[in-house]
């Protein structure tokens, strides 16, 4: 099992070309700051390898089989809500996030659907044309398993 947690300014291998990056305000580069992308928290992965054991009248026939797995489980890797606008008026609508809206869960989890689009706003934002409050890769996505399994048989 392993735990990390790691945090950047940005998107550390980005550039600072402010059509693709994720930096806020370049202005105020520690505005930027949170979790790196695609870090999760947590990391689990186990390796499984067992002998099928086979009677001996079977022997010939079902003797030598092996199952073996590989699992691993991690937690959700970074989200970082953007509003996909130009809401300060400075010609560039990447990585301009939204302001939280108070007491609204942000997650919804449920199917494909992860958060919650009510718990943000840009009204504030675009009418006082200022970047808004909600920090950078703030959030968590769904995490993931994956199980590969296979029977071998080893012939003497």
């Amino acid at each position: 099992m392993t735990w990390a947690k790691s945090n950047s300014y940005y998107n550390a291998d980005d550039t600072i070309t402010f059509t693709v990056s994720a930096l806020q305000d370049p202005m105020n580069i520690a505005g930027s700051k949170g979790p790196v992308r695609g870090l999760p928290l947590l990391r689990y992965t186990s390796v499984i390898s067992y002998g099928i054991p086979s009677p001996t009248r079977w022997r010939s026939v079902l003797g030598g089989w092996t199952f073996r797995t590989i699992n691993t489980w991690r937690g959700g890797i970074p989200i970082n809500v953007t509003s996909g606008v130009d809401n300060v008026g400075n010609g560039r609508s990447a990585g301009q996030r939204p302001d939280p809206v108070p007491g609204v869960d942000p997650y919804v989890r449920e199917g494909l659907v992860w958060l919650n689009p009510a718990a943000f706003t840009v009204a504030g934002v675009k009418a006082e044309k200022r970047f808004g409050y909600l920090g950078y890769n703030t959030f968590r996505g769904p995490g993931a398993l994956t199980l590969n399994a296979r029977c071998t048989r080893i012939s003497s």
